[in-house]
This record gives C-alpha cells, sequence and structure tokens, in this order.
C-alpha cells in the first residue's frame, strides 16, 4: 500500500499538470520517481549533460521493461549453472518461484511509469502564439504528429498495446488458467503456484 502510494504520488505533478502544484511538492515528489523505476524522469530535472528529450527518454524507458526481463532471467539462469550439482529439486523449485516472483514484481513496479509516459507522448495541447500546430504538453519544443513525433507516437500505439493493455490482460490469463491449483492444497503444484501467483 505505502509503495503504491509512492508511486502515485511520483506520478500526480506530470499526470495533472493543470494543477498550480508548489515548486517544493513536485522537487519533492522527484526522488519517489525511483519506486516507479523511472530512472529518466531522475535525470531530467538535473541540470546537466544527463538531462535528455522526452522523445528518447520514452525510448529508454519502453526498453527498460525488456532489460529488466533480461537481467533477472541471466541472473536465475546463472545461479542454476554455478549450482547446478548441489541444489535439490526442491531448492530448484524455490528459485524458479524466487524468479517469478521478483519478475512480477518488477513489472508492478514499472507498470505506472510505463504508463505515464505512454500517456504523456499522446498528450497534445494548444499554446497561445503557436500557430503550426499542437505541441506536446511534456515538451513545449516538439509539435505533435509531425517529424519525429509522428513516428514515437506510433510507437506510442504499440506499447500501449503491448504494456498497457498486454500487462494486465497477461496477469488475468496466468490466474484464470490457474485458479483451481491456487486453491487446491491437496495437488503437488499448488506450492508452486501459489507462490508465483500468490501475490496476486
Amino acid at each position: 500500500i505505502v509503495l503504491t502510494h509512492m508511486q502515485i504520488l511520483a506520478s500526480m505533478p506530470s499526470v495533472l499538470d493543470n494543477v498550480p502544484w508548489p515548486k517544493s511538492f513536485v522537487s519533492f515528489t522527484v526522488p519517489f520517481g525511483a519506486f516507479n523505476l523511472d530512472i529518466m524522469s531522475l535525470f531530467s530535472v538535473t541540470k546537466c549533460n544527463l538531462a535528455v528529450n522526452f522523445h528518447h527518454q520514452f525510448f529508454l524507458h519502453m526498453l527498460l521493461p525488456v532489460f529488466l526481463v533480461l537481467v533477472i532471467t541471466a541472473g536465475y539462469r546463472a545461479t542454476i549453472c554455478i549450482k547446478k550439482q548441489s541444489l535439490t529439486q526442491a531448492q530448484k523449485s524455490d528459485l524458479k518461484s524466487t524468479w517469478y516472483k521478483v519478475m512480477i514484481l518488477c513489472v508492478l513496479l514499472i507498470y505506472p511509469g510505463l504508463a505515464t509516459r505512454v500517456f504523456s507522448l499522446l498528450r497534445c495541447v494548444k499554446v497561445d502564439g503557436v500557430e503550426d500546430g499542437l505541441v506536446l504538453a511534456a515538451d513545449y519544443s516538439v509539435r505533435c504528429f509531425q517529424g519525429d513525433h509522428f513516428y514515437f507516437a506510433i510507437g506510442g500505439f504499440v506499447c500501449m498495446c503491448i504494456y498497457i493493455l498486454g500487462i494486465p490482460l497477461i496477469m488475468f490469463g496466468l490466474l484464470f488458467t490457474n485458479r483451481k491449483l491456487l486453491h487446491e492444497v491437496g495437488n503437488k503444484k499448488h506450492a508452486v503456484v501459489k507462490a508465483f501467483l500468490g501475490g496476486l
């Protein structure tokens, strides 16, 4: 509950940008972006060369789930290879359920940040004095659906289908297909499925 509160708090200034948030509140919420695993937002507030434009932030943020899955899987496989001889079947099962739990935790951590980033890419506003189209609310130097933004917007719709719709559908599918095993205490697969999906 506390973690979810921090994630929502971190997203409030960017999602509800019509609210005149005090600067002290905005600067207070910036570190909480780490709870969304949104590293790029931490760099964007700095006045240094680490700050990158919104399109590049979007691209890197959309690659984050792929990198997390690869790193977690590589760690799991490395553990299996190194301790292959000494692991019992029960320990292998525990390792596998831990791998699943870490994957689900990471997905749940990055989901709010991904949703915020995708919808921010598609949020355009009309600005007085700008006659050549709408501008991106997150970056007024970007004209919506013109130049590079057109291609990033297509990528945004694809990421919306893969991440924003795909992640909840996959979670629902996993829970639905394993619903009996979650409650059949006598079944030998119950412990593994409960360790994997019990938190959901």
